[in-house]
């Protein structure tokens, strides 16, 4: 159970007899759970005590609900949003343990170590020193009793990459450049910013950025003004950008 919406599954149910659990998207099944029964009555504990485990995490990331297992590893880019929703199953006393993603601070005026249903932003919110190694790199989710680990999640983040990006001069040539490419404008051209490709699940945010310009997709704006009045200088960096991560740069070469 990896992906969709978990709603569906906080129900409960009775079992008489021996069956099987399909799981399945629309007509393709990924897999079959087979369910005995057994004479013997067990009943789980209502609160967390100390040998309790958290066995699952459910968090928000790139669209979707995941259901994380004790000990696994999340891969997402650094800029991606996450957010912790809660435990599956859902314990009928939440406030029993805390679920706490290390390196990050929910409220810095009071920093309970609780970080459920915040929105984190990877590319902002983390600091790398409370990262494995100080890499800043793979970080841990820790659910924990007092003080006894429950359960321990790892969140891995992958540098954010640009693809490419398609440029519009004048309302009607459109040029594709991948990273480290150049483009060759008059001052008198209008540049528009069309379409930017990453390996970030989110758009939200991204722009060129031209010394200290921003474009973001859809807009336009004269290379003239982009490029300012710095005599001499024909070359120019340019930034695709989502806040303060720089995603990639191209080049403008003013004739």
């Amino acid at each position: 159970l990896g992906y969709g919406d978990l709603n569906d599954f906080r129900k409960d149910f009775v079992i008489t007899r021996e069956t099987t659990v399909i799981v399945r998207k629309d007509n393709q099944k990924f897999a079959e759970i087979p369910i005995r029964i057994s004479g013997e009555s067990r009943v789980m504990p209502a609160a967390v005590n100390g040998t309790s485990r958290v066995k699952y995490l459910v968090v928000k990331a790139r669209g979707h609900r995941i259901l994380l297992g004790d000990g696994e590893t999340l891969d997402l880019v650094r800029g991606d949003r996450l957010k912790i929703l809660d435990t599956f199953p859902s314990h009928p006393c939440p406030s029993a343990f805390k679920v706490n993603f290390k390196g990050f601070v929910g409220d810095k005026e009071d920093n309970t170590g609780e970080d459920r249903g915040y929105d984190i932003n990877t590319g902002v919110d983390l600091m790398n020193r409370y990262s494995l190694g100080r890499a800043g790199k793979i970080y841990e989710i820790i659910a924990s009793g007092g003080e006894n680990v429950l359960g321990r999640f790892f969140v891995s983040l992958n540098p954010p990459e640009l693809d490419y990006l398609i440029l519009e001069v004048n309302d009607q040539n459109l040029r594709v450049l991948r990273p480290g490419g150049t483009i060759s404008l008059s001052r008198s051209d209008e540049l528009g910013l069309e379409e930017v490709q990453t390996n970030l699940y989110s758009k939200n945010g991204i722009h060129l950025s031209v010394n200290g310009h921003e474009l973001t997709p859809g807009a336009k704006q004269g290379v003239a003004m982009l490029v300012g009045d710095q005599v001499g200088k024909w070359k120019h960096d340019a930034l695709i950008k989502k806040g303060p991560l720089v995603l990639g740069r191209v080049h403008i070469n003013v004739q």
